[in-house]
C-alpha cells in the first residue's frame, strides 16, 4: 500500500504545467482551483496554443489578481515553448 506523507518541507516545492487552446470557459475555474489547493506549488506555467477566444485576456486577468499570492502563474505563447523546454 502507498501511503503520501505531506510536509511543511514540501510546500512550494512542485510546479505545475498546463497547456491550452481556446479555453475560456475552463481556464479561470481550472487555475482557481490550483491557486487555492492548501499546498501550492511554486509556479504554474500556462502553454497556450494559439487560442482566438478570451483565453489571453482570461489569464492576464487571473495573473494580475494573483500578484500577490505565493504562486507565481507564467503565461507563454507556444512557439517559445521550445526555448522554455531548454530552460528546464
Amino acid at each position: 500500500m502507498f501511503k503520501l506523507v505531506w510536509s511543511d518541507s514540501f510546500m512550494g516545492n512542485y510546479n505545475v504545467i498546463l497547456t491550452c487552446r481556446n479555453s475560456e470557459k475552463i481556464i479561470e475555474p481550472t487555475l482557481t482551483s490550483i491557486i487555492e489547493q492548501s499546498i501550492k506549488p511554486k509556479y504554474i506555467i500556462v502553454i497556450d496554443d494559439g487560442s482566438t477566444d478570451s483565453t489571453p485576456n482570461i489569464l492576464k486577468h487571473i495573473q494580475t489578481r494573483n500578484n500577490n499570492k505565493s504562486s507565481v502563474i507564467i503565461n507563454i505563447i507556444a512557439p517559445y515553448c521550445k526555448t522554455l523546454i531548454q530552460i528546464l
